[in-house]
């Protein structure tokens, strides 16, 4: 019976199991005399999604490793990662192993370990005669790959990772982090951002000064970006993880690896909207009607950030029907909120036509993006200048509560801030009913005070 689940792209079910199959490009395929690649993923029907898609990864790592044997024969244009990988894929389709011939001897014929692996893998004998034929015989990428593959036949199997980029994904999985999920994919960026720069290297005693190395060039290219030095320190939380606990894990012996002086910076005012200019900003809102005009609309009277708009369950977390019309900001299906205080209810008062005809569109368009917030704050230094991001919207809705005179446990409960108890009753009392609880009505009342003076131009 044919599986119901849906694969990625290229994932081809062979009997019980899972292939990745390619076309070799036209311009390659007559060298190999073959029209398709083949990778076995090693996977069962069964395997769970993250499995499937890390495994995925390796296997277009391998392709795109084929198509450049194809290209290039010169060994001199290979690392020694991509060498090893090469000499374990000639083992893997001979059905041998590393280390496998380390102790085998055969006293009876008189063979050794390196006789029986010549055994499997004949190439190499006809290698050697080459090289000692023919001094001026230039090596191929695929005699390297062969000699490596003898090597490591009869050669002690070293266990764990070889490279820092292996260690990662071991962490990745002694975490049990997926990297299909946002946050998943938070922690993953975390490393691409920083092996960017740093670039992959072979694990040695010598690490600590190569990380420490690439760790100095990421911190000065990120300080040309004009990055904090705290989101800078807070980017690197994750490798600096990974590379202690790989250091405990497999022993390297490795001396403390240390980040260089990020010293608080010093952070730049962020400005409140006036009035006038939050007058601007919601006709202009009700006037342009795109995704980033209502997320710019309900994080002004909610206080919120693009990163919690996009972590909105649209079929859970937006109640627009319901007497009070509202969302939740609830963290997503992994309850994912700054603080425990950021998860509440924050009433829809302002444009409400707007926020039922985009807010799932945007939902959508802003769970896509790698960085939320960058698409906001254009829209606002587009329309208020240099000095304005989305940030400034949630230092807009405080400053309209206080000079409103509204209670501070409502306001502290629209906001997230901490103090407010509200919403803690409200949200382990549940959805059911809320949106005609009468904590939720005052909580609608006092936000149509925080906006009064915005109310007249909202009726959309």
């Amino acid at each position: 019976m044919a599986s119901s689940k849906k694969y990625p792209k290229h994932v081809r079910i062979t009997g019980t199991t899972l292939n990745y199959q390619r076309s070799i490009p036209k311009r390659l395929a007559h060298l190999t005399g073959k029209r398709l690649w083949s990778y076995p993923l090693k996977l069962q029907l069964n395997a769970t999604d993250t499995s499937i898609n890390r495994a995925v990864v390796d296997a277009e790592t391998a392709f795109e490793l084929f198509k450049k044997t194809l290209e290039t024969t010169d060994p001199a244009a290979y690392a020694e990662t991509e060498i090893d990988r090469l000499a374990q894929d000639i083992l893997r389709r001979r059905s041998l192993s590393a280390g496998q011939f380390e102790s085998v001897n055969s006293a009876e014929l008189n063979l050794s370990s390196s006789d029986i692996a010549d055994f499997e893998l004949p190439e190499v004998e006809d290698l050697v005669f080459k090289l000692t034929s023919q001094p001026d015989y230039n090596k191929t990428i695929r005699d390297e790959a062969f000699l490596k593959a003898h090597s490591a036949l009869v050669e002690s199997q070293k266990r764990g990772p070889k490279t820092l980029s292996q260690l990662w994904v071991a962490y990745l999985n002694y975490r049990e982090v997926d990297t299909n999920t946002r946050e998943g994919r938070r922690v993953q960026r975390t490393w691409e951002r920083l092996i960017e720069v740093m670039k992959d290297s072979l694990i040695s005693p010598d690490s600590p000064n190569f990380i420490e190395r690439g760790i100095d060039r990421y911190v000065d290219q990120q300080r040309e970006l004009g990055v904090q030095n705290a989101t800078i320190r807070r980017y690197l939380t994750e490798p600096m993880a990974c590379f202690s606990w790989a250091n405990r894990r497999y022993r390297l012996q490795w001396r403390p690896i240390q980040l260089p002086p990020l010293k608080p910076s010093k952070e730049k005012p962020r400005q409140p909207l006036s009035h006038e200019q939050q007058r601007d900003l919601v006709a202009h809102c009700l006037h342009k009607r795109d995704w980033v005009a209502v997320s710019l609309l309900v994080m002004l009277q909610g206080g919120c950030m693009p990163t919690e708009l996009a972590r909105l369950r649209v079929d859970q977390d937006i109640s627009l029907e319901s007497d009070t019309p509202h969302i939740v900001i609830s963290g997503g299906d992994e309850g994912l909120t700054k603080q425990a205080s950021r998860k509440r209810f924050i009433p829809i008062v302002l444009g409400l036509g707007l926020v039922e005809e985009q807010l799932s569109s945007a939902v959508t368009r802003l769970s896509q993006l790698k960085e939320p917030s960058a698409s906001i704050s254009k829209r606002m230094k587009m329309l208020f200048g240099s000095n304005y991001t989305g940030h400034s919207l949630r230092h807009s809705f405080r400053a309209n509560g206080l000079s409103a005179g509204v209670d501070s446990q409502a306001l502290e409960a629209i906001g997230g801030w901490s103090g407010g108890g509200v919403n803690r009753v409200m949200l382990n009392y549940g959805s059911t009913g809320i949106g005609n609880s009468e904590i939720l009505h005052r909580l609608a009342t006092a936000s149509k005070k925080i906006h009064s003076h915005l109310m007249a131009i909202s009726n959309d």
